[in-house]
């Protein structure tokens, strides 16, 4: 049976001396309050004190120190000392509250454990006082002015598979308030395995700067609605107070598809050459379905060796040279129109059989030559950042066209180029 003799504390005007008997079994401790908190009322940011001490039974040596846990402070509040000794008199905690800590009544309960104790201290003790006045706003994070894909009305973090450094336009970076405080410490608390900081971890103490750059580290992946992340700021004041934002989220996005627009047949960009330019018009979209929202660059390569279609004999067709007619150009104007332009022109060398726009009186339908490409988007070099398509360059005798689409498209996937005249194309 414990019992509590010698102990004459009394607990919120409970005595020690009742409450103990209800303790059944040994290696249990009590925790006794003096009094109410010292001051009773405080403004946020102010400090106040409780005078507790902690007793176990069967009784210990004063050197074992008892672990204190205090739950229900306000908003930023800390205290110390962490651990006091057991069995001594009384110990003074100090309580210190936040600029931001809210107004109102706190009963918090303060709580303790100790190797000879693993049951704990009771429930009898409880730092009660009132926080009065006017609360400094919290922390918060916001879209840096510089970011030009995280603003107000979208906050996005884009993946391009690895490509280094992360393209211009899509760098996130973040701030936060309030600002000129000593010192901020950033931590990603969720989505670790899709961002870090720009020091290569999910941690970042960027001591009096109140801005951050996050990057991109792992596949999003194509399921929608996108994965996010969750980041908050702890602010250290210059008077040592300290408090936490509440967590700032950015979805991950990444380049997953193009959407067809619209197609386009113009005579030659250098008319006195004469035959057909194509343009394919398409909007390159995320994992969501939304379109890129800033420039960024891209690469097409083509890929196999190309396929005549144009007759049987490899000399029917002369001069066709898809790789060269076919150009992939660098995404940098309207991100929604990402274009893939298909040249038939005679250039300096006739070329057979001529290319010509349009061909009259109905469109020339007789397929020339074909070449299988890739797109993948974030640089300009090719296979580095996201693929996002495949598909068949078609020369005919009057247009071009982009056939056997395949996007999205696995990355590093290269279909085998069709046969004869067998790629599927739109009219």
């Amino acid at each position: 049976m414990l019992r509590v003799v010698g102990f004459g504390f009394t607990v919120l005007g409970v005595s020690l001396a009742g409450v103990a008997t209800s303790l059944a079994q040994e290696n249990q401790g009590v925790c006794a309050l003096e009094q109410i908190a010292t001051p009773n009322t405080v403004a946020p940011g102010q400090k106040l004190t409780v005078e507790i001490a902690m007793r176990c039974t069967p009784a210990t040596g004063q050197s074992e120190m008892v672990t204190i846990g205090i739950t229900g402070l306000p908003q930023g509040s800390t205290f110390s000392p962490k651990q006091i000794p057991v069995n001594t008199s009384l110990q003074v905690i100090t309580i210190t509250t936040s600029p931001n800590s809210p107004p109102g009544h706190y009963s918090a309960p303060i709580s303790g454990t100790s190797a000879s104790c693993p049951g704990g201290y009771g429930n009898f003790c409880y730092a009660q006082f009132n926080v009065s006045g006017k609360a400094k706003p919290p922390p918060k994070i916001s879209c840096a002015t510089s970011s030009l894909i995280c603003t107000s009305k979208r906050q996005d973090l884009w993946w391009f598979n690895g490509v280094t450094p992360q393209p211009e336009n899509y760098v996130t970076k973040l701030a936060a308030s309030p600002a000129g405080a000593k010192d901020y410490t950033w931590n990603i608390t969720g989505g670790q395995t899709y961002a870090q900081f720009s020091n290569g971890t999910p941690t970042d103490d960027t001591k009096g700067s109140d801005t951050v750059k996050i990057l991109p580290k792992g596949d999003p992946g194509t399921d929608n609605p996108a994965p996010i992340v969750s980041i908050t700021v702890t602010v250290t004041n210059k008077d040592g107070t300290t408090a936490t934002s509440s967590p700032f989220q950015l979805t991950v996005r990444r380049p997953n598809s193009l959407q067809l627009n619209k197609i386009v047949d113009r005579p030659a960009n250098i008319p006195q050459l004469g035959g057909y330019t194509s343009y394919t018009h398409f909007s390159i979209l995320d994992q969501t379905g939304e379109a890129l929202p800033q420039p960024v660059d891209t690469s097409g390569a083509v890929y196999g060796g190309s396929q005549q279609d144009f007759g049987t004999s490899g000399t029917n067709v002369q001069g066709w040279d898809p790789a060269a007619l076919l150009s992939v150009p660098i995404f940098t104007e309207d991100p929604a129109d990402y274009t893939i332009i298909i040249d038939g022109a005679l250039r300096v060398s006739r070329v057979r059989p001529e290319p010509t726009f349009p061909c009259k009186p109905v469109r020339c339908d007789s397929r020339v030559i074909h070449q299988s490409a890739y797109v993948t988007v974030g640089s300009q070099n090719e296979n580095v950042g996201v693929q996002v398509a495949t598909f068949v360059s078609q020369n005919f005798t009057d247009h071009g066209r982009v056939c056997n689409l395949v996007s999205p498209s696995p990355q590093g996937s290269r279909p085998a180029n069709p046969g004869n005249s067998a790629a599927k194309c739109p009219e």
